[in-house]
């Protein structure tokens, strides 16, 4: 809750609903990222096995889809809690925050340069081996978008001013610039 006389700028609220958007967002994507990471490794598992005539690959599979699902489901709750207490936090006007979700966005940057530099290296048939379905991008990319522009609001004239106000406020009115 802001002290009183300190007014939340339009920057800062959008920030706090951009984050909260892009740390949900990619849920929905899980199921599909799910169904096809089960059928392209059964089948990648299948093919593999099949000139040794191994019954054990079944076995394997089935193992693999009951622990991977959980643990897919559990780091993505993960992942929001700590997105949403950093949105949170921006909210709140926090300036490590602030420089937090500065630094997490710069590494998901690094990130997806280096993605993106990996997929331009891989052969055609290579890339087209290994395809998740779209919604999956369009989730991802959707989401990663919402956070780099979350980052940049929070770095704006009116942000600054409101972080610099509530320190301020919290230190009792003495911070000097």
């Amino acid at each position: 809750m802001p002290t009183t006389g300190i007014v939340r700028p339009v920057t800062i609220t959008l920030a706090f609903w951009m984050l909260v958007v892009s740390a949900v967002l990619p849920l929905a994507g899980i199921p599909a990222a799910l169904d096809w990471m089960h059928t392209y490794l059964r089948a990648a598992i299948l093919e593999a096995t099949a000139p040794s005539g191994r019954a054990k690959a079944l076995t394997f599979i089935e193992q693999f889809n009951a622990t991977s699902a959980p643990l897919v489901w559990i780091s993505a709750l993960v992942g929001i809690a700590v997105s949403i207490l950093i949105a949170l936090g921006i909210r709140a006007g926090m300036n490590w925050v602030r420089i937090l979700l500065t630094v997490f966005a710069g590494l998901s940057l690094l990130g997806y340069l280096g993605n993106a530099a990996v997929a331009l290296m891989v052969s055609i048939p290579g890339a087209v081996m290994f395809v998740p379905p779209v919604i999956v991008y369009v989730f991802s990319i959707l989401s990663a978008v919402l956070y780099i522009a979350a980052t940049v609001l929070t770095w704006l004239r009116p942000s600054n001013e409101y972080v610099a106000a509530r320190r301020a406020a919290a230190l009792g009115g003495g911070y000097l610039r």
